[in-house]
């Protein structure tokens, strides 16, 4: 007994920590779904470009003239420049100095019912692909660009790149890592920066119960949103289910066990 007891003593930490969350899990975009709606707007009227309603940053008033103007309040940006290409069609690129960081392509359908959004982010080691659809909420302005006004994600419209995102069991904690951005936090209530991200996130992690974590992401100083982690039982997918912090919106994905 002693023998054995003396072996054990001497196992990894990890071997000791290994949990139902270890592994490497793909995110199943198609398993997407739309808990709660929330409506967001922006504006392009009288050559100037403002966000409206539940932007993710609010960012200040700005030409609308394709070229790069300086903005405040925005956790990983510093400029943004947004082009009319025409009456349907309108580009916003975020840059921090001159590095790119996003860029999104607005297209309103001909009756300015309908609105595409096809969008690159270039904040991890490799660029994340994501487009869907929204559905107009009120009638258009006449006066503003067709892409302006107040909209609704349409459920079941959302594809891109499926991130795979590999998670450690750590002492009392989880190592998340997905797209060269690190997480490694303690379930103590206490804040851990983020590696690698231009954010400089805070992740605050809970432990609920062996399968189920609740991961909460602060940014300049306030909460931004919670993500309940649950593992299936038989341990092959986990639920994640995304609650806003900014605007109440949620959202649920799930996240597939790789061989």
């Amino acid at each position: 007994m002693k023998r054995i007891a003396l072996l054990v003593a001497l196992l990894p930490l990890g071997a000791l920590a290994a949990s139902p969350f270890d592994g490497d899990w793909k995110t199943d975009i198609k398993t997407g779904h739309i808990i709660k709606n929330v409506e967001f707007g922006f504006e392009i009227k009288g050559g100037m470009y403002r966000c409206t309603k539940n932007c993710d940053d609010r960012i200040d008033e700005v030409a609308a003239d394709g070229k790069d103007h300086p903005v405040k309040n925005h956790s990983i940006s510093d400029r943004l420049s947004v082009e009319v290409v025409n009456d349907t069609k309108a580009v916003l690129t975020l840059k921090k100095g001159t590095i790119l960081v996003s860029k999104c392509t607005l297209v309103a359908s001909a009756d300015a019912a309908h609105l595409t959004q096809s969008c690159t982010d270039h904040t991890g080691a490799k660029p994340v692909e994501s487009s869907g659809t929204s559905t107009r909420v009120g009638k258009p302005d006449p006066a503003a660009h067709k892409v302006s006004g107040s909209w609704l994600a349409d459920e079941g419209s959302w594809n891109g790149t499926e991130l795979t995102t590999s998670i450690a069991s750590t002492p009392n904690g989880l190592k998340f890592t997905w797209n060269g951005i690190i997480v490694d936090a303690k379930f103590d209530g206490r804040e851990y920066l983020a590696q690698n991200d231009p954010a400089h996130s805070l992740n605050i992690l809970k432990k609920v119960s062996d399968r189920e974590v609740e991961w909460t992401t602060k940014v300049l100083g306030k909460n931004q949103g919670v993500d309940r982690l649950v593992v299936a039982a038989d341990g092959k997918s986990i639920l994640d289910t995304y609650t806003s912090l900014t605007d109440g919106s949620s959202s649920s994905v799930v996240m597939r066990k790789q061989p």
